[in-house]
Formats: C-alpha cells, sequence, structure tokens
C-alpha cells in the first residue's frame, strides 16, 4: 500500500527461502478489503476504541 498503484514490491520470505513480489493486482485486494471494513463500520456497527487505554496527558483539554 506504501508504493503507487504502478510499483512492484519484491519481499523475502525467510521461512519460504525465496523472494515474492506484490504488484498492482495485490494492491486492489486490499484496497478492496479495506473498502469492505469501512463499509461494515459505516453500517452501524459499534466502534469501540479498546479497553486499558492511557488517560490524557491534559484532561482538562480533552474533549
Amino acid at each position: 500500500m506504501c508504493s503507487g498503484p504502478h510499483s512492484e514490491v519484491r519481499v523475502y520470505d525467510p521461512a519460504a527461502g525465496r523472494h515474492q513480489a506484490y504488484g498492482p493486482a495485490e494492491r486492489i485486494e486490499v484496497l478492496v478489503e479495506v473498502g469492505r471494513q469501512l463499509a461494515w463500520a459505516e453500517a452501524g456497527c459499534a466502534l469501540w476504541p479498546g479497553d486499558g487505554l492511557l488517560v490524557p496527558a491534559n484532561p482538562g483539554g480533552a474533549k
């Protein structure tokens, strides 16, 4: 996702001992999945930031 739409990124998989190339087709797959996740969130599912978060450094300034 961090490269341009026509770029190809090669990564090395030490477990398999080979290189893997990710190009425009894989980028599109990721974008489609992100779109699905956003549509699901927009559909009214409650978003929860999680438990155990730190309190704001300036609690009086938090809104």
